[in-house]
């Protein structure tokens, strides 16, 4: 391990002549000192993604050197020396224009192509963003010295690796830290707050040992910053319009967002694969769309669309509320197939469930019970906004406000040059799959419950709703038909099959389902 010396002292090489002629020897040297100047760095502590403060402020923590020195090091002079720096002490470190980047390279035995990357104007191009001109940090990330250049774009407001809120401010004294590089002498460090001298990398420069930050914070750290090139690759639109010269004969593009931090890398090499296919330029993947639609021409459109059987009274879901009514028709739809399928076999442990628990059961705790039927009952309670199991065999007395909260949050929106029955068509779709994959999840939970013999009846968030990657693509018309890619994997099955073992032996099960509800009390 290199020690944090700052330079180190090449000794010359010295002859000693008269070395037998008593006192009066002489030494004479063959060459002049030489003092050349080495830089310590540890290539381990860098996990990948860093920006350019980041990695100057690892630097200046091994080497224990002041910030004005790193300034003369790695700063290009407007003017042509670096006495000048002192004059024009900040240097803004969005950009790459004022860092000699071979010199960091150098140092570092970084690629200089890793070492543009630490700046926003190099890692994306075509998006445009602009970084805040202020320092953004992770408090938990800033433990290991870890400063991710996506904590710079405003539109990240969380860690993906920790899930902590960013920090904008000084927690002693709320002054914003500027995100610059100053020359001046009576410059403090980084992660340094200028006002008040608090130091949030105190720990780091006290102590050689330095805690990692973790396989899995890296790999959500990872996954963030190539969901962010995804979009930076994106075409632009103005007004449903392609712009720029890379648009690749893309047409209309939209895309969902992956709901789990693992699967946010692999959606961002699908939507990759996607756009490639849809360019005509050879993938990984022999991509082909899961549905098309194409909008009928005007010989064949009805002049009136039949009638929709919702389930739920006109008095609670109005007539004039079309996008409710088909959405809750596609919701009968999905639970009838379930019944049909999934449910078949355990219709009576979803009806002895529901007429035993009476009660409100969220939050609650009790004793495991049939997996297929509580995941059927959960599923109903969320979609259909109850808190009350024995409700579902009554008449609705209230709108599913998980529809309408699916919606209102989680509907995709689409293009501007889309028609209304495209928009229509891709919502349905996306719709019934998270019906579906929701469904999956609960049935996952339901069965691990049965191991350690209890439940927790606890509700379902949004963002645990896991939800299916797709890219739609077209206009929905005859010569450009609106074309939907679905990212399927093995593990979006594997939900329904967990529990059908539990099929056979059908009176032993709802005998044992009904002593378990026995000892169930409010």
């Amino acid at each position: 391990m290199l020690s944090r010396s700052k330079s180190c002292v090449s000794i010359p090489s010295l002859i000693i002549e008269g070395m037998n002629r008593g006192p009066g020897a002489r030494i004479r040297l063959l060459k002049p000192a030489a003092f050349q100047t080495t830089w310590c760095w540890r290539q381990d502590w860098i996990s990948g993604g860093e920006s350019m403060y980041g990695l100057l402020a690892l630097f200046q923590i091994l080497n224990v050197v002041q910030t004005n020195r790193i300034a003369s090091e790695f700063v290009i002079p407007t003017q042509g020396t670096k006495r000048t720096l002192a004059k024009e002490p900040t240097v803004d470190l969005h950009s790459s224009e004022r860092i000699h980047l071979d010199r960091v390279a150098q140092v570092t035995g970084l690629a200089v192509e890793q070492i543009a990357r630490a700046f926003l104007s190099c890692a994306f191009p075509r998006s445009g963003w602009q970084g805040a001109p202020y320092l953004r940090w992770c408090p938990e990330c800033l433990k290991s010295g870890h400063h991710a250049l996506g904590f710079q774009i405003p539109i990240v407001h969380r860690c993906p690796g920790h899930g902590s809120q960013l920090i904008q401010r000084c927690p002693r004294c709320r002054v914003e830290l500027p995100y610059k590089l100053h020359g001046a002498s009576t410059a403090q460090p980084l992660f340094c707050c200028p006002t008040c001298k608090l130091d949030l990398v105190q720990e780091l420069r006290t102590s050689t040992a330095r805690p990692p930050l973790g396989k899995v914070v890296i790999a959500a750290l990872h996954a963030d910053a190539s969901l962010l090139e995804l979009c930076d690759s994106l075409p632009t639109r103005t007004g449903g319009v392609l712009t720029g010269a890379e648009s690749m004969g893309y047409r209309e593009l939209v895309l969902s967002m992956p709901s789990s931090v693992s699967r946010t890398m692999e959606f961002a090499d699908f939507a990759r694969n996607v756009m490639l296919s849809l360019a005509g330029r050879p993938s990984k993947l022999n991509l082909k769309p899961s549905l098309s639609y194409a909008e009928p021409q005007a010989t064949f459109v009805t002049k009136s669309k039949p009638s929709l059987s919702c389930g739920w009274p006109k008095h609670i879901i109005p007539e004039s509320d079309r996008q409710l009514i088909e959405a809750a028709a596609i919701y009968r739809r999905v639970a009838r197939y379930l019944r049909r399928g999934v449910v078949r076999e355990h219709r009576s442990c979803v009806q002895c469930a529901c007429r035993r628990i009476w009660w409100p059961v969220l939050g609650s705790r009790t004793v495991a019970l049939c997996p297929i039927a509580v995941a059927f009952i959960r599923w109903r309670m969320h979609w259909e906004g109850t808190g009350v199991p024995s409700l579902l065999l009554a008449e609705a007395r209230s709108p599913p406000l998980g529809l309408v909260t699916w919606l209102a949050a989680l509907a995709p929106v689409g293009s501007a040059s889309w028609s209304r029955a495209m928009g229509e068509w891709l919502v349905k779709h996306v719709l019934a799959r998270d019906l579906i994959t929701s469904f999956d999840a609960l049935l996952w939970r339901a069965t691990e419950s049965v191991k350690p013999g209890f439940m927790v009846w606890n509700r379902l968030a949004i963002s645990e709703i896991p939800r299916t990657g797709w890219v739609c693509a077209g206009r929905g018309t005859a010569s450009n038909p609106g074309r939907l890619y679905v990212m399927v994997s093995p593990a979006d099955q594997a939900g329904r099959g967990g529990a059908s073992h539990l099929i056979q032996g059908r009176r032993a099960h709802l005998r044992w389902h009904t002593d378990c509800l026995r000892r169930v009390d409010h």
